[in-house]
C-alpha cells in the first residue's frame, strides 16, 4: 500500500463552500429582464416561473396565454446567465427594452424583486 506523505487533502470547509455555491439566488414570482430571444439588442421584463437545480423557467410579462392557461412566451436559461439581469439594468446601460403598461409602473415606482 503506497503512503499519502505529503498529499494535499479538502480544507475543512470544502463542502459547505460547494453547497453555499450551489444556493439559487432566484426566488418563485422574482422579476428580472432578460434579453429578448427574438431581438437580441432589446430586453424584455420577466418573472422566474420555475427553479429547478440551477435553471430558470422565466415566462415574460407582457406574454399571451394559451387556451389551458400556459403562458406561451417563457425561456428557460441557467441562473448564472449572462442573459439575466436585475430589473432596472436596461435603463443604466441605455438599452431598449420592450414594457407593458404594469412593468413601466412598477419600474418608475421601484416595485419588484432585484436579484
Amino acid at each position: 500500500m503506497n503512503r499519502l506523505v505529503g498529499a494535499t487533502t479538502l480544507p475543512v470547509d470544502f463542502y459547505m463552500k460547494l453547497a453555499e455555491s450551489m444556493k439559487c439566488p432566484f426566488r418563485t414570482g422574482m422579476r428580472v429582464e432578460v434579453v429578448d430571444r427574438t431581438l437580441v439588442s432589446r430586453t424584455r421584463l420577466a418573472v422566474v416561473d420555475t427553479v429547478t437545480g440551477g435553471r430558470l423557467r422565466l415566462v415574460y410579462e407582457d406574454g399571451e396565454q394559451e387556451a389551458q392557461g400556459e403562458p406561451l412566451s417563457d425561456v428557460w436559461c441557467h441562473m448564472w446567465s449572462p442573459l439575466l439581469h436585475p430589473v432596472g439594468w436596461s435603463s443604466k446601460v441605455g438599452h431598449g427594452i420592450k414594457l407593458t403598461g404594469t412593468g413601466l409602473n412598477q419600474l418608475v415606482h421601484g416595485g419588484g424583486g432585484v436579484v
